[in-house]
């Protein structure tokens, strides 16, 4: 719960937060993120990629991306009901 973590802890949070907030509904442009470039999220290329999608494209790049998650399970799990052997022998 970073509410009640100490300022230290929350820092990765607190400004991750801060930084898809800016990003808004269209976002900052590639590569424009204040928050991202000036690497105040650290560890974006592993923690915080949403992060960036989220401020460098916004809103309507974040849907996009969940809605990429979602059509990959859906076809995952279409995929799984289709096949008719459950267990594969060795």
């Amino acid at each position: 719960m970073p509410e009640v973590a100490t300022d230290d802890a929350a820092y990765h949070t607190r400004n991750a937060k801060m930084a898809i907030a800016a990003g808004g509904i269209n976002g900052e442009g590639y590569l424009q993120g204040v928050n991202v470039q000036s690497e105040r999220v650290p560890f974006t290329y592993s923690d915080s990629i949403f992060v960036v999608i989220a401020e460098e494209f916004g809103f309507i790049g974040s849907s996009f991306v969940l809605l990429l998650y979602f059509v990959l399970i859906h076809r995952l799990i279409l995929i799984s009901l289709e096949c008719k052997e459950r267990l594969v022998p060795i």
